[in-house]
């Protein structure tokens, strides 16, 4: 992947975390920080880790599908 794109993936994914920090910060507030990270943190990094593994496996270096991964 050429700098500039991967440049590009790393600044979608840090917009992406500043907007998961306020939304999953509510939630963290309101059913406490152990079921937010029990019940969603661990599956969604499951799965988002599983997506950066295989998507360039099977799909190449696809832009959009590895910003698709990041962003989960």
């Amino acid at each position: 992947m050429p700098l500039p794109q991967a440049i590009l993936l790393f600044s979608i994914f840090g917009v992406v975390a500043v907007v998961g920090d306020v939304i999953w910060g509510v939630v963290g507030d309101r059913i406490g920080w152990r079921n937010t990270m029990q019940w969603f943190a661990t599956p969604i990094c499951t799965a988002s880790l599983i997506c950066l593994y295989v998507i360039p496996n099977v799909f190449g270096a696809n832009f959009w599908l590895i910003a698709l991964g990041m962003a989960g």
